[in-house]
């Protein structure tokens, strides 16, 4: 008995049943209510954030490659942030989340991880800084995670080919919140790991004390008793 066989018999005696698709026109959801969705026929307007100026080429030119991208616009829709250390991307999209810009950081990890995310828009979304915190969270060293995140002395070591790769995965993920309205698109984090090709996304929820997106701007990552 094939897959197919298989299907129509549960659905003949009532064990499987089926649900009309429910129609997105009527679920307008997360892009229309907050007003980030693109309306018009046109092309997604981006600008590249970058403290380092061949990074920011390069993801500048494979946006130019994308199908429904328009790079270099003064009124853009959406910006991606690329940068050379960890405490310059943290601090540039922390700029860009109090700026109130629509932003996406892309981040380079041990030389074999990539992570692109999360589609900020202030004030639905987790930040980066979010993102780190939770990162740490999972660790047995959440103090030191973050202090890393923001060292000056950290680099970022993009591997060739790397920034492009992370820009297409950024691509991706824009056209589907900003054109295709996909609400799962927006909060998301994606994780590739550039060796084996394996790709892991997940929802990331805003931290209730985070110091770049919570109202109360505190935070509990460093204690006093631990510092020197």
């Amino acid at each position: 008995m094939d897959t197919t066989e298989l299907v129509e018999r549960l659905l003949s005696v009532g064990v499987v049943v089926t649900h009309p698709a429910r129609p997105r026109e009527s679920t307008p959801g997360l892009a229309t209510t907050y007003d980030f969705a693109i309306d018009e026929a046109r092309n997604v307007r981006t600008a590249v954030i970058s403290d380092d100026d061949q990074l920011r080429e390069r993801v500048e030119v494979t946006l130019a490659t994308l199908p429904d991208m328009e790079v270099g616009s003064d009124a853009a829709d959406v910006s991606i942030i690329i940068a050379s250390r960890p405490a310059e991307l943290a601090r540039l999209s922390s700029e860009a989340w109090k700026g109130g810009f629509v932003h996406l950081p892309l981040r380079q990890g041990n030389g074999r991880i990539l992570t692109v995310g999360p589609l900020a828009i202030p004030p639905l979304t987790a930040c980066l800084d979010c993102v780190l915190l939770r990162e740490g969270g999972t660790t047995q060293w959440a103090n030191e995670h973050w202090e890393l995140a923001h060292s000056e002395r950290s680099t970022l070591d993009w591997a060739s080919g790397d920034p492009e790769l992370a820009t297409h995965l950024a691509g991706r993920m824009v056209h589907r919140a900003l054109v295709d309205r996909d609400d799962d698109a927006i909060g998301h984090v994606s994780v590739l790991n550039s060796i084996d090709l394996t790709l892991y996304t997940s929802r990331v929820w805003s931290v209730p004390r985070c110091p770049t997106c919570s109202v109360i701007e505190t935070y509990s990552t460093a204690y006093p008793w631990l510092r020197p």
